[in-house]
């Protein structure tokens, strides 16, 4: 059935404040053909967006003019008296001549009949949605236009919702002052709130100010995604425009935190103008580099790393920095999970609960479902799954295998338990990493597997005396038995003068471990797996000197300095 349209409805008759804009709109960073493609698409957007933001147009008289521009689009009509589709019309002959689809014009359609239907957004999930429709679009277009790869969509798609989303803060007084919505949400799961009440007041309240300041951490989230951006465009003079927007919506984001958006409108000033102009000069001169990360979660993995051993540094510096950042990933997760298992601090349920949400979190990675409310390092597990592939089975396996500990201390375990264990715990992560080292096929699986086991045996003998302080003893029973240690107590264990002779036997059975990576390393890229490599030397020379010491010495030998770690990180495994 056809809506029924009153009088003529044109780019005059509906032109909204015409405010500035925050962001350029086909800036002359864009080329001159681009531009004019990228204009016809903004005066269609912006007549559609006034059309639904009417204050004197009733809904079903928006609905019917929106109806006319989505048809004029499509081809389907002839020029209407009652709608001005010229704009529609325009922007069919660029598409068609840049051979374009509508598809991403149609979409922000759709979110503006929402608009003119006035459904808000009270959730962030509802607000998502609608950026979805109401900013991804453009982004997308943009993409198009300049033939740029579908890896940029993600970091775009969070920028055009980023910027939506500073929009709507921005302007939250106003949007319910003339058109009685509210699109930022007033109810979060953690018990924030505020009533639409507050909204009409000329400074926010507590209650509003906690609402708009989880929006903006979220946004600054989205944020984050988006600034690997740049990195990933290839025409130098769209991804100077990318990094002036973000330059832009960084400086917008800080204004927001600081200052009160119902007091004033909040806009970036002229020094964040010339800070962004800057930033795109510097994206044309010395492109940035692509990652995977977005600068929050990049800050996170970084101060884990920071802290590991320099070995593990040294041996991801041969890698690209996409792959590097992936390990380092790996890395921190592993970390993370780790430090639940070990946190004395913590209750067995409350580590057991730490380790449930991981799971949770794990499986949104996996559905490549939302994850608002993450933390960073979930978001950047989820870039490396997107960018190399995560075996979330070996992510479960390797929570499984910090459960034991939680579930522990474990003390003497028979021999299954200490290989279950060792599965777990150190294989699962040689086969996580072998996709983010661009390994592959059975001799690099196989190589995993004796490595991961190798490092474990290597870890248990070296730190016997400090998991005996935590109440563990993970030497086997049937190793222990041969050897004439009798199991009981841990520190009587630890006292036994044959506990030397149990420690050179699974010393041995590393060497054993050892022997077998090298064997399935002389069928596997030795190229790719040149970090694996690396920490297998480190670990081969922590072996040597810990049986160099001798194994009644309970300490750890002596840490080496950075000459020698450097000097037997150069004696690599080659295989056979």
């Amino acid at each position: 059935m056809t809506r029924m349209i009153s009088p003529r409805i044109d780019e005059i008759t509906v032109a909204g404040a015409q405010r500035p804009e925050n962001f350029p709109v086909a800036s002359l960073l864009l080329a001159r053909g681009d531009r004019a493609a990228v204009l016809a698409f903004y005066r269609f957007a912006r007549f559609a967006d006034d059309i639904a933001d009417s204050p004197t147009l009733p809904p079903e008289a928006k609905l019917g003019a929106l109806d006319a521009l989505d048809a004029a689009l499509m081809g389907e009509t002839a020029a209407s008296a009652a709608v001005d589709t010229a704009p529609a019309e325009a922007l069919r002959a660029v598409l068609a001549a840049r051979e374009l689809e509508t598809v991403h014009a149609r979409t922000l359609l759709g979110a503006f009949r929402r608009d003119a239907e006035n459904r808000g957004t009270p959730t962030w999930d509802d607000l998502m949605t609608y950026c979805r429709a109401s900013a991804a679009p453009v982004g997308r277009f943009l993409l198009d236009l300049h033939r740029e790869p579908r890896r940029a969509l993600a970091a775009a798609d969070a920028l055009c919702a980023a910027l939506q989303v500073l929009n709507h803060v921005q302007d939250i007084g106003e949007d319910r002052r003339l058109r009685q919505r509210v699109y930022v949400p007033l109810a979060w799961p953690d018990g924030t709130r505020a009533e639409i009440a507050d909204l009409d007041a000329t400074r926010c309240s507590p209650a509003l100010r906690a609402c708009v300041d989880r929006t903006l951490d979220r946004t600054a989230a989205l944020l984050d995604a988006a600034d690997a951006l740049p990195g990933l465009l290839t025409r130098p003079r769209l991804r100077a425009e990318a990094a002036a927007i973000l330059s832009l919506a960084h400086a917008l984001l800080r204004r927001l935190r600081a200052e009160d958006p119902l007091a004033a409108r909040i806009r970036a000033t002229p020094a964040d103008g010339a800070r962004a102009a800057l930033a795109a000069v510097a994206a044309l001169v010395r492109p940035p580099r692509p990652g995977l990360l977005g600068t929050g979660q990049r800050r996170e993995v970084e101060a884990v790393v920071r802290r590991s051993g320099s070995s593990f540094r040294l041996g991801l510096a041969c890698l690209p920095r996409p792959r590097r950042e992936a390990m380092r990933t790996l890395y921190a997760f592993c970390r993370a999970l780790d430090d639940i298992a070990d946190d004395p601090g913590r209750s067995r349920s409350e580590r057991h609960a730490d380790l449930d949400a991981w799971e949770a979190w794990l499986a949104a990675v996996e559905a490549h479902a939302p994850l608002d409310g993450a933390p960073p390092l979930v978001a950047a597990l989820a870039a490396v799954d997107a960018a190399y592939g995560l075996d979330f089975g070996e992510c479960r396996t390797l929570v499984a295998g910090m459960r034991m500990d939680v579930d522990g201390p474990i003390v003497v375990p028979d021999e299954e338990t200490f290989v279950l264990y060792c599965r777990r715990v150190a294989v699962s992560v040689g086969l996580l990493a072998l996709p983010l080292m661009g390994a592959e096929g059975a001799s690099a699986r196989r190589f995993a597997v004796a490595l991961g086991h190798a490092l474990q045996c290597v870890n248990i003998v070296r730190d016997v005396a400090e998991d005996a302080e935590l109440g563990r003893f993970y030497l086997p029973r049937e190793t222990l038995a041969d050897c004439g240690v009798r199991p009981g107590l841990v520190g009587a264990m630890l006292a036994d003068p044959n506990l030397g002779a149990a420690r050179a036997k699974l010393a041995a059975r590393a060497r054993a471990h050892f022997a077998a990576a090298e064997a399935a390393l002389s069928k596997a890229d030795a190229r790719a797996l040149l970090p694996a490599r690396l920490m297998m030397a480190a670990y081969l020379d922590v072996l040597g000197r810990i049986e160099r010491q001798g194994f009644s010495t309970l300490a750890p030998p002596r840490r080496p300095g950075k000459l020698r770690r450097a000097l037997c990180l150069l004696r690599l495994p080659q295989g056979r």
